[in-house]
């Protein structure tokens, strides 16, 4: 049943909510081709919980049903992979990391309903964003706090940010960065 709902509201939408649809599958997948975080599990949660797989088809997935979030995206890269499999939290060592997600990037079998970041156990990791733009720049971040992470275990110990500081920084970027940023994305449309 619940198929058959979804196979007759793609029916429903017109032809240039599929090519809208598709568009911002193309430019999401090839965002993530060029910096090598594109693979063949790899999920998008579009506007209107539209979910499509590494093809652009629609499917559904429990990584996507609790969160609160107009664009998701579930992914891993090279550094991500070795570093969930820890299944320990990401915590800033970077000041970028802090600023976009706070204190830590939680470990999780499913990320929760207000992460805007969650490294998937074994898997990788979901990031969420309210436009495009944001999606793409967090999962860069994720992946490059990640490659902080393993890389640094090899030459020496990493020095971690407060999370007085790291919770500090989070709130000037959602109060004055974030805020400029979506209002442009808004503006676009």
């Amino acid at each position: 049943m619940k198929s058959e709902t979804k196979r007759s509201a793609y029916h429903m939408e017109n032809r240039s909510d599929r090519e809208r649809i598709m568009q911002k599958y193309l430019y999401l997948s090839s965002c993530l081709k060029k910096e090598e975080l594109f693979h063949e599990d790899t999920l998008f949660l579009l506007p209107g919980k539209i979910v499509l797989n590494a093809k652009g088809e629609r499917t559904s997935s429990p990584l996507f049903d609790m969160l609160n979030a107009d664009y998701a995206l579930f992914t891993c890269g090279e550094y991500s992979r070795m570093f969930a499999e820890k299944q320990q939290d990401l915590r800033p060592s970077i000041d970028d990391m802090a600023q976009m997600f706070g204190r830590r990037v939680a470990s999780r079998i499913l990320p929760g309903r207000n992460d805007n970041a969650c490294l998937i156990q074994n898997k990788g990791f979901v990031v969420t964003g309210r436009f495009e733009k944001e999606l793409i720049a967090a999962a860069l971040l994720v992946e490059k706090a990640c490659r902080t992470e393993v890389l640094a275990e090899k030459i020496g110990q990493i020095r971690y940010l407060s999370p007085v500081l790291a919770e500090a920084e989070h709130a000037v970027y959602l109060m004055k960065y974030s805020k400029h940023e979506k209002e442009a994305a808004d503006d676009r449309r």
